[in-house]
């Protein structure tokens, strides 16, 4: 898995190409933990991810937890058809944008 990032007023923006599974979850993880210590909005643009499994889904839970109590949020947009399904599985489709 491979992580960018890019910043503008509005917030954070980050990258993500490749798998989501239990080898890569916790990469995920540290780089929405750092970004929100200084960007209270985190967009993950998910449009190179191929698929998410429940340890990444419960890292998007993590991550959503760390920018609210900045009143910040983390939304995921550009996601395929099978991430999409995985995260309203997981209870995370308030967290898709279309």
């Amino acid at each position: 898995m491979k992580i960018s990032e890019s910043r503008s007023v509005q917030g954070s923006t980050l990258y993500v190409t490749g798998e989501i599974n239990d080898s890569t979850s916790s990469q995920l993880q540290n780089e929405i933990f750092r970004v929100a210590r200084v960007s209270t909005n985190i967009t993950l643009d998910f449009s190179e991810v191929v698929s998410i499994n429940k340890s990444g889904t419960s890292v998007l839970h993590s991550g959503q937890r760390a920018v609210a109590p900045k009143r910040g949020r983390l939304l995921v947009q550009n996601a395929n058809p099978a991430v999409k399904y995985e995260m309203h599985n997981e209870g995370l489709g308030r967290l898709l944008m279309f």
